[in-house]
């Protein structure tokens, strides 16, 4: 009888999808990429403004780093994120890194310059 249920319940499980083959992009699904910052620079001292990053394998979930802090993030597209840059980022010129943290992988970073 024990038998017949450890099968059972083993049978069970395996039917409800730990053995399936989603992929939600933590176990071999693809790195975003960024491809392009718009805009690419801005004047040290500006007011809050909003990044566009266009690249690719952005998920539902991507969130944009601006030195390695996260930043307010507007999934549009599996190519497009945008965030929002507070003024305070910018107060100082000189160079910020940019990348995306998506379904726990992160893309390669960007320069982004304030001048």
């Amino acid at each position: 009888m024990k038998l017949t249920f450890v099968l059972l319940l083993t049978a069970l499980t395996l039917g409800c999808g730990y053995g399936s083959n989603y992929n939600s992009g933590m176990m071999g699904g693809s790195a975003p990429s960024i491809q392009m910052l718009v805009p690419s620079n801005t004047a040290a001292g500006g007011p809050a403004f909003i990044l566009t990053v266009n690249g690719s394998h952005f998920a539902p979930n991507a969130i944009v780093y601006w030195n390695n802090m996260p930043q307010t993030t507007t999934f549009a597209t599996a190519g497009q994120v945008t965030a929002m840059i507070p003024a305070a980022l910018i107060a100082n010129s000189g160079a910020a890194s940019v990348h995306v943290l998506s379904n726990g992988m992160n893309s390669n970073s960007v320069n982004f310059d304030v001048q």
